[in-house]
């Protein structure tokens, strides 16, 4: 894959550390390519031949093409920023029901052009955080089959374009009468 660099002046950031099962062995574990509109027809054969990365942040770059399954292969890999790109088509499903754990960030409510956001068959616990309701365009929420509690904010299920918003196999304690609908 060749990248081009129209005119940034900042500086790459590649990470070496050692490997989780192995104490003396380094390897590439993150690339922060953030801002400096590289361009690539496609990702693929880059990332998904990395087999020690864990993270890749290249947003605000003129990357096309789609993102490969192969990414699923990668055993550390669990970050992934690729946003304000010409990235297109189906992420991969086997990204899904990957044992994630902890809260959801308040920052997922900054992702004003998520059409999708699909996390079932996770770990997830706590409550919906309030900036949900930011997510104007979101059309498909999944939270289903995990550990969310607590109260469903309203104005998360009156989201302008929600047409699939599923709930099920959680621990909400109060689900208003829109949401249930």
């Amino acid at each position: 894959m060749a990248l081009t660099n129209a005119t940034s002046t900042r500086a790459s950031s590649v990470n070496c550390d050692t490997l989780p099962d192995n104490s003396s062995a380094k390897a590439l574990v993150a690339i922060d390519f953030n801002g400096f509109q590289l361009a690539a027809p496609t990702l693929d054969g880059f990332i998904d031949q990395l087999p020690d990365l864990a993270i890749f942040h290249a947003n605000t770059n003129n990357f096309s093409g789609t993102i490969s399954p192969k990414i699923s292969n990668l055993p550390y890999f669990y970050e992934l920023d690729i946003s304000n790109s010409r990235i297109f088509g189906v992420f991969p499903q086997a990204l899904l029901g990957n044992s994630l754990t902890g809260c959801l960030p308040w920052e997922i409510g900054l992702l004003k052009n998520a059409t999708v956001f699909y996390v079932s068959f996770n770990q997830l616990i706590g409550p919906i955080p309030q900036s949900f309701q930011c997510l104007f365009n979101i059309g498909l929420l999944n939270l289903a089959r995990n550990q969310f509690y607590g109260e469903v904010p309203e104005a998360v299920c009156k989201l302008p374009n929600l047409y699939n918003f599923s709930l099920s196999y959680n621990c909400f304690t109060q689900v208003c009468p829109i949401c249930r609908k």
